[in-house]
């Protein structure tokens, strides 16, 4: 035996004597092993006993072993960049000599010739053996040849050969060949079942149907004996194709979509032990292509139940599948099944909102969102409960069910309900946003706050409760609709102000501390901004239902009210911010009373919106007097100027200017 490099004689299984060449550990085990029987041998044949013939004969076969070896060396010969020096002695400890990795072999035309030989034209072949069974049937059923019996029987004979002889060849070593096979045996067997029921009526229903729910249980259970993906997609293609190959152009629909349901069965229960997503992707889409085609070609308001019960079947066996695996298998933030969840829920809720509007109860489309609400929050609360409230796949279930609660409300409820409960539900987000530490949540948050505002103002005022704000009054009298618009009006403030305070609470926690400084205080702006607003409009129709000629300088008064109310939030709460505001709409008043009012108005009416303004002017200054150190402290605390002018010392030592 030669080295592959030198080509001298190898006296040592580890490296080359002479040249230094290193061996792999896979040629160092096998030369080790030879030079150990050689070396046995050798004192064997020295000893000359009785054996010696039998020995020689063995040490020809040996022989012939050492050289396969040499030949195995020299294909796998690799040049090495740096060689040892070459020693008298190999090393003598095995593991001591560095082994370098061999390198991967790249795949030669002749392997793409035997990938293609016993791969493709493997599938290609029971593929056409499949179809072939299939239009045997129907074209045996057209030329009458063979009785309908006898087609069927043929069917399953095909079908369990082809199964049988599968599972031999995969126990002879043959695995993907026997497993190619077996699938095939599933796919024929499936069509033998739907013809005999559909296109023979050889069997009841529930016969049929035992038949197939047996055949969908043994093509998941081989699949997972035998832990092959393919088989599962193999069956579950012969499945689906069985109705389009044997169609006659009339069907029923009901035992077609039971017949899917089935099939979906099977996906859900290799969901339990396999996490096959490419299975669940490849059954969703086959599932709603044949409920499409159905709907496009048979849908009427006569097969309203049917369409609906089934959709929605669809809908909860491809909800629960991603599920079902995190259930039973301990995986941390796998959101990727879960995604599918997404594009079911809106295939399956546009198609029950056409067929029930269609029908001609559309409301009761809400029966459907709350479902799905229901369902995703279960899942998602199932997922809390064992701690995986941080995984992507528990907030993703959230969000889906919080955007069909949403979709809910504007179904079930309408006019001024959906702006209540819109608003509700923003603050019911923004507390899960920081319960669970989650930015989508916290989006979704504003986004439905943003919409509840808007709805209010653009559509609630001028549609629902008949708003005229040009002249601040309301369609039919003050007293139109008073009850529903004081309680929008005060449940949307309270919304908003709960929002804001829950802002200012949870500042420093995530993730609300990723937020501008503005937008904390801006939510409370936004708040006083839409008081002020719906202050405005209940006076002002107030008076233009009971006393039209006191409207405007009743609104004067209010505007002077408001900037006092403002003033003394100032000066309670320290808030600069507040009390200049208050100044600025002191001015706005102001220019109001002494420009509009004085022009507009009769005599008592201005005797009122003057007398009223002024005194809350000079409380309001009387005010600042009183508080001008208080003001003058907080400014200190926060930065500001400690040498702030006064009207003279303070009245009490405690009083005085904290440096």
């Amino acid at each position: 035996m030669k080295c592959p490099a030198c080509a001298k004689s190898i006296t040592s299984p580890k490296a080359c004597p002479f040249c230094g060449y290193i061996f792999t550990e896979g040629e160092a085990g096998k030369l080790d092993f030879y030079f150990d029987i050689k070396g046995n041998f050798k004192n064997l044949l020295d000893a000359n006993n009785y054996i010696g013939e039998s020995i020689e004969r063995l040490d020809k076969k040996l022989n012939k072993f050492g050289e396969a070896i040499a030949l195995e060396l020299e294909r796998g010969y690799r040049p090495q960049k740096e060689k040892p020096a070459a020693t008298a002695e190999p090393p003598t400890v095995p593991h001591a000599v560095k082994q370098e990795p061999k390198p991967q072999r790249q795949p030669s035309r002749q392997d793409m010739e035997i990938r293609l030989g016993q791969k493709w034209l493997l599938i290609v072949g029971i593929m056409a053996i499949v179809f072939g069974v299939a239009y045997f049937l129907k074209y045996s059923f057209e030329r009458g040849w063979v009785g309908p019996e006898g087609r069927v029987a043929a069917s399953y004979a095909a079908g369990i050969a082809m199964m049988a002889f599968g599972d031999i060849f995969r126990k002879k070593g043959y695995k993907v060949y026997g497993l190619y096979l077996f699938g095939g045996g599933i796919a024929v067997s499936y069509f033998a079942a739907f013809a005999a029921f559909q296109l023979y009526h050889l069997f009841g229903a529930p016969a049929s149907f035992a038949i197939m729910v047996m055949i969908t249980i043994l093509a998941s259970t081989m699949s997972i004996v035998y832990d092959t993906k393919w088989l599962a997609v193999l069956a579950m293609v012969g499945g689906f194709l069985t109705p389009f190959l044997l169609y006659e152009g009339k069907g029923n629909h009901v035992a077609l979509f039971s017949y899917i349901t089935l099939l979906n069965l099977g996906l859900l229960w290799v969901a339990f032990y396999k996490q096959w997503n490419l299975l669940n992707i490849l059954g969703f889409i086959f599932t709603y292509l044949v409920f499409t085609m159905w709907f496009d070609r048979g849908y009427t308001n006569e097969t309203f139940w049917a369409g609906i019960i089934f959709v929605n079947v669809f809908f909860l066996i491809y909800s629960v599948i991603p599920f079902v695996y995190s259930i039973f298998h301990e995986e941390k933030n796998k959101v990727k099944g879960f995604h599918l969840t997404v594009p079911n829920a809106f295939i399956a809720f546009g198609y029950s909102y056409y067929m029930i509007k269609a029908y001609g109860a559309g409301e009761w489309t809400s029966v459907i969102t709350l479902l799905y609400s229901a369902v995703f929050l279960g899942m998602a609360s199932y997922l809390y409960k064992r701690g995986k409230s941080g995984e992507s796949a528990f907030v993703l279930l959230i969000a889906e069910a919080a955007f069909f609660l949403a979709v809910t409300v504007p179904i079930l409820f309408s006019g001024h309900w959906i702006t209540i409960f819109w608003a509700a539900q923003a603050v019911a987000y923004l507390w899960i946003s920081v319960k669970l530490a989650r930015k989508s949540m916290l989006y979704g948050a504003f986004i439905v706050l943003g919409l509840s505002i808007f709805k209010f103002l653009f559509n609630d005022y001028p549609h629902v409760f008949r708003v005229d704000i040009d002249r601040l009054s309301i369609l039919h009298g003050y007293n139109n609709m008073l009850g529903e618009r004081w309680v929008t009006s005060v449940f949307l403030l309270a919304g908003i102000y709960a929002f804001a305070s829950m802002l200012r609470k949870n500042a420093e926690s995530p993730p609300l501390n990723a937020l501008p400084k503005y937008v904390l205080k801006g939510m409370y702006v936004l708040f006083g901004c839409l008081l002020f607003i719906v202050l405005n409009v209940e006076t002002g129709a107030f008076f233009y239902t009971y006393l039209r000629a006191a409207q405007f300088a009743a609104i004067s008064v209010l505007w002077a009210i408001f900037s006092v109310s403002l003033m003394l939030v100032g000066f309670i709460k320290s808030i600069t911010p507040a009390r200049n505001t208050a100044f600025v709409l002191f001015g706005i008043t102001a220019i109001k009373v002494f420009l509009f009012d004085m022009s507009k108005f009769s005599t008592p009416y201005r005797i009122f919106s003057f007398t009223v303004f002024g005194l809350i002017l000079v409380g309001t200054s009387f005010a600042y007097h009183k508080y001008k150190d208080r003001i003058f402290a907080a400014i200190a605390v926060k930065g500001g100027d400690t040498n702030a002018p006064g009207d003279g010392p303070p009245e009490s030592p405690g009083s005085g200017v904290t440096p």
